[in-house]
């Protein structure tokens, strides 16, 4: 895999080195490593909660659209174009999907007629091909 190229594997593999490194300094990131490869190594899984928290805060506080903008700053300096695969798609697959703010409110017992539109807020990017004029 490699993130300089298109394609779902590529953009899984952005996606979790984006998730996983978060806000964390270079030390951090290995101490944060290391717990994942102790903890996995018995029975493959990550069952300590402090891993798990760590890893959910990191995803949580990920700025996608930072962390496209930094990787095109990057690759500008060193003067090279390479695609960024589609990351956002997996970036967040951690964090469940809800409604942070609805307009009209959550906890009015009735819609408007008069409105022209109901605009909800979610708490993380949605797939624009899951979207429209219907559902989502």
């Amino acid at each position: 895999m490699d993130i300089s190229k298109d394609g779902p594997e590529n953009a899984i593999l952005l996606a979790i080195s984006s998730v996983l490194q978060g806000t964390l300094s270079v030390g951090q990131l290995s101490e944060l490593l290391s717990k994942i490869i102790l903890d996995i190594e018995p029975d493959g899984t990550v069952e300590t909660n402090a891993t798990s928290v760590a890893i959910y805060n990191n995803a949580f506080s990920l700025q996608l659209a930072s962390v496209r903008n930094n990787m095109n700053i990057r690759y500008s300096a060193l003067g090279i174009q390479y695609p960024i695969p589609p990351f956002e798609l997996y970036a967040k697959r951690l964090i469940p999907l809800s409604v942070i703010r609805t307009i009209p409110k959550n906890s009015e017992s009735q819609v408007r007629f008069d409105l022209d539109k109901i605009a909800v807020y979610f708490n993380k990017e949605l797939n624009q091909n899951s979207v429209n004029g219907s559902n989502s």
